[in-house]
Order: C-alpha cells, then structure tokens, then sequence
C-alpha cells in the first residue's frame, strides 16, 4: 500500500472514531431527542463545509450552475440577479444539445438561465434536468 493511501485511510479511521463517539457523547447528553447516525453524520458534514460554501459562493465570476448548486446545499437564497438573462431575446445554443447540432433558440431555462430546445424542454420552459429536480 502506498504511503499516501495508507495515511488518508488512517486520517478517515480517526475522523470516522471521532464522528462515532461525538455521536454517542450527543445522545448521551439529550434527555430523548436522539438522532440517527446517518443524519448526524450528514449534519456534521454539511456544518464542516458551510463555512467554504459561503466564501467559495461569494466568488464573482463562479459559474451559474455551481453557485445555484452551492447554493441549494448551503440553503442560501439564490441571488435573483443570477435568474434574470443577459438578453432574452438573443437566441442561445441548447445546453443539452451536442454542441454538433448547433441549434440556437430563443428559449431558456427559467431556473438556469441557460439556453434549451423544445426538445429538452417542458412546458414552461423549463430544461429536464430543472423539472427532474
């Protein structure tokens, strides 16, 4: 085993040893609100990222569809600025399309702001990728 295999695999031991006896430390301290390992373990995760989630989302130039995903996982508001195009009248290139079909349309994804054909829309204009979500 190589030696950097070998250190991340002690690393997530003791992060793992760690997660487990906070969780066991917190359900003994509640009196009756215990909580399932899985969604402590999530929790904690979600608490250990957040601060990064909020400076990583504060970056000006972020691409859309990463701030939108920062935002969901963090539960910020999304900035509504970010849902308004450019210029809606300007036809744009599916973004579910291969880039070889070349197709432009002057409809776009009201979540995403991004261009979509009819193909790979629903009826309000949505992308499926959207109205899967």
């Amino acid at each position: 085993m190589p030696y950097k295999e070998m250190t991340l695999t002690i690393w997530f031991s003791i992060m793992d040893i760690a997660a487990v006896n906070t969780h066991v430390f917190l359900d003994a301290t509640k009196d009756n609100d215990s909580i399932t390992h899985h969604d402590f373990l999530v929790s904690l995760g979600r608490d250990l990222i957040k601060e990064y989630l909020a400076s990583r989302s504060a970056i000006k130039n972020l691409q859309r569809e990463l701030h939108v995903t920062i935002s969901r996982i963090a539960g910020t508001a999304r900035d509504e600025q970010l849902l308004i195009p450019e210029n809606p009248s300007r036809r744009r290139r599916c973004h579910i399309c291969p880039r070889t079909k070349d197709q432009k349309h002057s409809t776009y994804c009201t979540q995403y702001c991004r261009g979509v054909c009819k193909s790979h829309s629903v009826q309000n204009i949505t992308c499926n990728d959207c109205a899967d979500s």
